[in-house]
């Protein structure tokens, strides 16, 4: 019943639905971007609401409870232990990619991506004047994807410093199994190049 009510949304300055619009016109149902249309949940409501009621709005601080708020979240959901001095917050994950880019080589460095993979991967690398080197994945007859290993290799072999992992992979919707990601981590482990994982969508997968 909550995700039936319905939420009309024009008018709001949405990218979704407002700036679609404008640039292909009313007939286009946009279905292209992570976001939704229904409600927040009350909680988060509730939450801004008393936060905007202070009429003073200033630059705010990350602090101790943050952190701990993300610690707890990803103990109790994925039973993943992080400790405080590992984490940096960053305003989206395209940042985090653009940041990790920068922190890990030097401009004209190659970098792999595994297409088709979320647009701002690409852009990321072109941005930050590094070397896109593409790694696709393959297709299989029933329209699933795997990766491709040896075209993994083939660009370590030409020199890739760095390599972007999505995982939950967008746009193939592929949960890589732990097989697979070991197997990756071994062939970058044996030529000693780091990996970024994008793991944005981690929440959409659910036990086992």
């Amino acid at each position: 019943e909550y995700f039936d009510e319905g939420l009309y949304r024009m008018g709001t300055r949405s990218e979704k639905w407002d700036a679609c619009r404008l640039e292909y016109g009313e007939n286009v149902l946009p279905m292209w971007v992570a976001d939704m249309d229904f409600p927040s949940p009350p909680a988060v409501q509730e939450a801004i609401l008393a936060r905007a009621a202070h009429p003073t709005y200033c630059y705010t601080e990350i602090m101790a409870d943050d952190d701990q708020a993300l610690i707890d979240f990803w103990h109790r959901r994925h039973s993943l232990t992080i400790a405080r001095e590992d984490i940096t917050m960053i305003p989206c994950v395209v940042t985090g990619l653009r940041l990790a880019i920068l922190a890990l080589t030097q401009p004209g460095d190659g970098v792999i991506i595994q297409s088709p993979v979320y647009g701002p991967f690409r852009m990321s690398v072109e941005g930050t004047e590094r070397q896109v080197m593409d790694a696709p994945l393959v297709r299989r007859e029933n329209g699933s994807y795997d990766m491709d290993l040896a075209a993994i290799e083939k660009q370590l072999q030409a020199g890739a410093k760095l390599m972007l992992l999505c995982n939950p992979q967008n746009p193939v919707s592929r949960v890589w199994s732990r097989e697979e990601l070991q197997a990756l981590l071994d062939l970058l482990n044996r030529y000693n190049v780091p990996l970024v994982s994008d793991e944005i969508h981690a929440d959409f997968v659910y036990a086992p």
